[in-house]
């Protein structure tokens, strides 16, 4: 597990040099990120496609529910483990009542990593095809006239 664990700590941290050539085809625009790194770094881990985003507030908030859904999801999977390895032994209906609960809660926590996993990776992938749009360019003006209230909208180019 711990190999495993390593291994998958360094392809993270290489992942960043293992892309560096989709910046190249676009010179002029700096600020353009690549959705397709957004996309693989968000399906590793929440919040990741954030980060490359630099959208750290959310990055925090993608990967700190990720956490927390991992944590209870493992924490439920080494209880309903526990209880169906006692009911083997004992042929208890209790036990097997409290291991299908944690089964699930594991599975249902399981099911919110997911979803969080998926909400935080599209987001990621949107944020990087926005990363060259930039609000300052547009102007929001309002003008009040005879009771009625006009807005525009103005994009310069």
């Amino acid at each position: 597990m711990k190999k495993v664990l390593i291994l998958f700590l360094v392809s993270i941290l290489f992942l960043n040099t293992a892309f560096a050539g989709d910046d190249d085809a676009d010179f002029n625009n700096k600020n353009k990120k690549s959705p397709t790194k957004a996309l693989i770094m968000g399906m590793i881990i929440p919040g990741s496609g954030d980060f490359y985003n630099r959208k750290y507030i959310k990055g925090s908030i993608f990967l700190g529910v990720g956490l927390f859904f991992a944590y209870k999801s493992y924490n439920y999977y080494e209880k309903q483990d526990e209880y169906y390895t006692e009911y083997l032994k004992t042929n208890d209906e209790n036990k097997y009542k409290l291991y299908e609960e944690n089964y699930n809660k594991m599975e249902s926590y399981m099911y919110f990593y997911i979803i969080n996993l998926a909400i935080s990776t599209i987001d990621g992938i949107v944020e990087s095809y926005l990363s060259d749009w930039h609000i300052e360019k547009i102007e929001v003006n309002s003008e009040y006239k005879k009771e009625k209230v006009s807005l525009f909208i103005t994009k310069r180019l």
